[in-house]
């Protein structure tokens, strides 16, 4: 053997795992690439069924605050079963009865306006409860419709309403 096979034989074994290494390497990298691609999906996907989860939670307290509502009025409702009959039509009919009314001292004022100082104050504080009477009466049904949008837009659900 003489000195150039053995620096041969070195060069080439040096060239041949320097070659491996950077082989073992560029196969490492798009490894790291592809477990990093699969660790994104899996975040994406694990937040989707996160937000899926909050959204059924969601349905259901909603569902479950209403049926008790519901039951505790009937409740109260059969606790007044012993009343006269004109006590509850009369009951029956204050609600509406005097969101009518405000509705129509409203429209009164409207074309009417007054000008005395009491009269102004008395139709800025009858336009004002008449307006929270009908946001009471409409707010409430607005306000479930917008929850169960904006879950179904959160978990990409198609929960209905009633």
């Amino acid at each position: 053997m003489d000195w150039t096979s053995i620096l041969g034989n070195v060069a080439s074994g040096g060239v041949l795992g320097l070659v491996g290494t950077a082989f073992g390497e560029v196969a490492g990298y798009f490894r790291r690439r592809q477990e990093h691609s699969q660790f994104i999906e899996r975040t994406r996907l694990e937040g989707e069924l996160n937000a899926a989860k909050t959204s059924g939670e969601i349905a259901v307290a909603r569902e479950r605050g209403a049926a008790d509502a519901f039951t505790e009025s009937q409740r109260a409702e059969s606790a007044l079963a012993g009343e006269h009959r004109w006590v509850t039509s009369f009951r029956a009919f204050t609600r509406p009865g005097l969101t009518w009314v405000a509705l129509l001292f409203t429209f009164w004022f409207g074309v009417f306006p007054p000008v005395s100082e009491p009269g102004i104050t008395l139709a800025m504080t009858v336009g004002t409860y008449a307006g929270m009477m009908i946001a009471w009466w409409f707010g409430q049904r607005a306000v479930d419709k917008s929850t169960i949008r904006f879950g179904n837009a959160a978990a990409n659900a198609t929960i209905q309403s009633k």
